[in-house]
């Protein structure tokens, strides 16, 4: 505690009134859960049954605001002080690289962890209903501060690398994305001929969402993908393979922030501006189509009054708002999402239809909330930690201007991403349809079978199909279409009335596993709810929403109109959320009196 980093941004961010609130909110909504759940007449055996589902969502729900809270902080904690021209001054002091390394990784995990040990007496109350093992409450504690460690190092290790606060942040949650989510894809696509193949399972137990699975629910992999007991494939299902991950690798990304840190930052060589005179080198530029096609550089006419200069700005200077990252993030998504879309269907008896209509649903909406609050939890607070703001309120840039062109930019990516997953909606469609639906379809898909192109046959048969196989599959679309609308006005929102991009991160991302994990908790309480609000927090929940579009098994005792009402609810609150940014932004660019 000694550590000066550690005082000053650590200490300090705990007295304010921010925290406070943050932690009774927090501590408020668990301890509501508890009463909830308690038995009213002393009758433990269907409490120990909601328990243990309310031990599941909480545990995944930790886990969750870690891996996606913890490193927003860590990320940024050394890209502020560049930014802010600081950096060079930390040289200066007394200061070690392991403790300006430390302070910031205790700094920035600190709080979160703090939340998340403020749960223990809800634990304590899932331990007391029965249906909880004090053994399993260990473990899940051990596996989130290994969770909370490890990618904390990792947030660490990307700003100390990166110049800039947005680079770090993309890089640090792309990263998190590949071993949280991505370790999942191959036992998920292959199903049931991953069974006997244990690397498969050692891939996804890399993932900490694996780990946790196996301590508060291991009958799924056990009932999914049967291994013999006592082998290597028993070990490749359990928490000790993302354990030894997380301490392994976090050893590599302490030393290589050490590393980092140790040598003073040298100042970059500016390059000069090299005009093409060659024939070679310009039929080379030429052939890389179609990026020279939309390359902003070499562009000499202004910018037509016609689009939004905040948005063109981005686009020019934003690592991912070029055309280059732009193209090769749609075709790895696509390539992706065809492969998990179309593979599951070839093992539909083995795992079901509920799985791929779950896993179909996920695709999208996992990409929205997991990159919407990066590409926008940093449009108003970037410009302030950099300085740039006050030139702004120099500008004629107004309000609307500011955060629309910065909306504008998000919503152009995240829409590349979402038109990439397309075939998942088709596949949506496809199982939730009728038989004879699916034989039309088969028909029609001679359209696209190579060196057979029968089109007036293939154009017969889906002319037969009934119109609720594209509503269905348009329904899911529009609540995935909502989702990226909401998560971007939520991200701006908080940019916006935040004073770093830390802390806009943190609760953009709270804020969305609310809508995405925390709504869901009532339904697994719902004898101890009325029947109306259980409905009413379903219908927050996106993958409530969408599942229940396509397909009348998921949430059965749900109204089919459940998707419509999440609908209208995330647009009236991207529209809060949007005017409420507006209105801030319009505060601080008034003229100081």
């Amino acid at each position: 505690m000694n550590n000066p980093v550690l005082k000053r941004e650590f200490i300090t961010s705990l007295r304010t009134k921010r925290a406070v609130a943050l932690a009774l909110v927090f501590l408020g909504v668990l301890a509501g859960l508890v009463m909830l759940m308690w038995p009213a007449e002393g009758v433990f055996s269907l409490a120990a049954q909601n328990s243990h589902k309310l031990f599941i969502i909480l545990s995944m729900g930790f886990l969750a605001l870690v891996s996606l809270c913890a490193p927003s902080f860590t990320a940024v904690s050394i890209t502020v002080e560049k930014e802010r021209e600081t950096y060079d001054l930390l040289y200066d002091t007394m200061l070690r690289p392991d403790e300006i390394v430390l302070g910031k990784l205790v700094s920035g995990v600190g709080f979160v962890m703090l939340l998340i040990f403020a749960s223990a007496p809800m634990m304590g109350a899932c331990y007391v209903l029965g249906g909880v093992t004090f053994g399993e409450i260990l473990k899940v504690y051990l596996l989130v501060t290994a969770a909370a460690v490890f990618f904390g190092l990792m947030g660490l290790y990307c700003s100390a690398r990166m110049r800039n606060s947005y680079r770090s942040l993309i890089t640090c949650y792309i990263l998190i994305i590949a071993i949280g989510g991505a370790t999942w894809v191959p036992s998920v696509i292959l199903g049931q001929w991953a069974e006997s193949v244990h690397f498969i399972h050692l891939i996804r137990g890399l993932s900490p969402f694996a780990a946790m699975t196996s301590v508060v629910y291991p009958a799924m992999f056990a009932g999914e993908h049967p291994v013999q007991p006592g082998t290597f494939g028993q070990f490749a299902d359990g928490m000790w393979v993302f354990l030894i991950l997380a301490g392994s690798g976090g050893v590599v990304l302490l030393a290589q922030t050490l590393s980092v840190v140790a040598h003073p930052p040298q100042p970059k060589k500016r390059k000069d501006t090299v005009l093409i005179e060659d024939q070679k080198q310009l039929k080379t530029r030429k052939l890389k189509f179609p990026f020279y096609l939309i390359d902003p550089r070499k562009r000499k006419r202004m910018i037509s009054p016609l689009f939004n200069v905040i948005a063109v700005k981005e686009m020019r200077c934003k690592a991912f708002g070029r055309a280059e990252w732009l193209l090769r993030s749609f075709f790895i998504s696509f390539g992706l999402s065809l492969v998990m879309a179309f593979l599951p269907l070839t093992q539909m008896s083995f795992i079901g239809i509920d799985t791929i209509v779950f896993t179909c649903v996920s695709i999208p909406l996992a990409i929205i909330i997991l990159l919407s609050p990066v590409l926008t939890a940093t449009a108003v607070t970037g410009e302030r930690e950099s300085g740039i703001f006050d030139m702004l309120r120099a500008t004629l840039v107004s309000p609307w201007k500011l955060i629309m062109g910065k909306m504008q930019v998000a919503w152009f990516f995240t829409a590349l991403l979402i038109i990439s997953t397309l075939p998942t909606f088709f596949v949506l469609a496809y199982v939730s349809s009728s038989p004879q639906d699916m034989e039309y379809i088969s028909k029609g898909l001679n359209l696209v079978r190579p060196f057979n192109f029968q089109f007036g046959e293939g154009w017969a048969a889906l002319s037969q199909v009934k119109p609720d196989f594209f509503w269905g599959m348009g329904a899911a679309f529009g609540v995935v279409v909502m989702a990226m609308l909401f998560a971007t006005s939520l991200g701006t929102c908080a940019s916006a009335f935040c004073r770093n991009s830390s802390t806009a991160t943190a609760i953009a991302y709270g804020v969305l596993m609310f809508f995405a994990v925390g709504t869901l908790v009532p339904y697994f309480i719902s004898d101890n709810l009325p029947g109306w609000l259980v409905t009413f927090f379903l219908s927050l929940n996106p993958f409530a929403a969408a599942a229940k579009a396509v397909s009348n098994i998921a949430f059965p005792d749900q109204p089919p109109g459940l998707w419509i009402q999440h609908i209208w609810i995330t647009a009236a609150g991207a529209i809060f959320l949007a005017g409420a940014a507006m209105g801030k932004v319009w505060l601080m660019m008034k003229p100081q009196e």
